[in-house]
C-alpha cells in the first residue's frame, strides 16, 4: 500500500469550538465529487499509486490521553502496511501521536506546519495535551529533528513574545501570514525547502491545520483568526512540495 487515508474522530483537545470529530465522515462524503484526474497537478494520484481508505481510530471522546494512546496505537498499526499515511481530523493534538508513530518508523521529522497557532504552548489547564501544545510534545520526546521545522501562516495573538522564542528555541522558524501576503507562496515555499536542508534530508511531516485559512474560507474551524491563506494559497504551497 503506498497511501492509506486514516480518519480520526476527536476533538476532546479543542480549547473553543468543538466539531472536527465530525471532519473525517465529511471529508469522504465530499470527497465523491472529486474525479481521478487534476488538471492542476496533471496527474492521476488516485489511480497511480496503491491508495486505501483504512476506516477510523476507535477514540475515546471522554479522555485525551486515552484518546492519544488510542491514536498513536491505529497510526503505528497502518504504518506497518503502507508507506505513508494521510490522517484526518479531528483536532490537532492528533499530530503528537501521529508524529511518535511516524518518528518510530522512520525517525526523528522535519515538520512542515501551516497554521494560524504555533501549537507549541505549555500545558493549559493542568492538562499536558491538548491542540495547542503537540509539537511541543513532540519537541519534549525528541521526535522533530533538531533544525529545519518551520511554522506557516501564524497569525492569531499569543500570550507573550515568549510563545515565538520557545518555538526558536525548538528549532521551528515562524513565517507569518503577512510574510505569505507580503513576499508570495513561492518565495515562501523557497525558504521551508532551505529550512529543510537543515536537517540533514529528514523525513517529512506535514501538517495542515484548516484554520491556517481565512474564515471566509473556512468558516468551521474551531478557531477562526482573521487574515489567513486563502484557498489557492495553500494549493499553491503544497503543489510547491512536490
Amino acid at each position: 500500500v503506498d497511501v492509506a487515508v486514516l480518519g480520526v474522530p476527536f476533538d476532546s483537545g479543542c480549547s473553543f469550538r468543538p466539531g472536527a470529530r465530525f471532519g473525517p465522515e465529511s471529508i469522504r462524503s465530499n470527497s465523491r465529487l472529486i474525479r481521478p484526474y487534476l488538471v492542476a497537478m496533471q496527474q492521476r494520484p488516485l489511480l497511480d499509486r496503491q491508495c486505501v481508505d483504512a476506516g477510523d481510530v476507535a477514540v475515546s471522546p471522554f479522555g485525551i490521553d486515552t484518546a492519544v494512546r488510542q491514536i498513536y496505537e491505529g497510526c503505528r498499526a497502518k504504518l506497518r502496511a503502507a508507506r505513508r499515511l494521510v490522517v484526518f481530523g479531528g483536532d490537532h493534538t492528533l499530530s503528537y501521536p501521529a508524529i511518535r508513530a511516524t518518528a518510530e518508523k522512520f525517525g526523528p521529522v522535519c515538520l512542515i506546519h501551516f497554521d494560524s497557532h504555533l501549537d507549541t504552548f505549555p500545558p493549559m489547564y493542568d492538562q499536558d495535551t491538548w491542540h495547542g501544545s503537540p509539537f511541543r510534545r513532540c519537541w519534549e520526546e525528541g521526535l522533530l529533528a533538531k533544525d529545519g521545522s518551520t511554522h506557516v501562516g501564524i497569525r492569531a495573538s499569543t500570550y507573550s513574545p515568549a510563545d515565538f522564542h520557545d518555538s526558536d528555541r525548538m528549532g521551528i522558524a515562524t513565517l507569518t501570514a503577512e510574510d505569505v501576503h507580503e513576499r508570495g507562496v513561492l518565495a515562501c515555499a523557497e525558504v521551508v525547502r532551505q529550512r529543510h536542508g537543515l536537517s540533514g534530508g529528514a523525513p517529512v511531516y506535514l501538517s495542515i491545520d484548516i484554520d491556517v485559512l481565512d474564515p471566509s474560507v473556512a468558516p468551521g474551524t474551531g478557531t477562526p483568526e482573521f487574515g489567513g491563506l486563502l484557498a489557492h494559497q495553500l494549493l499553491q504551497f503544497v503543489r510547491a512540495f512536490r
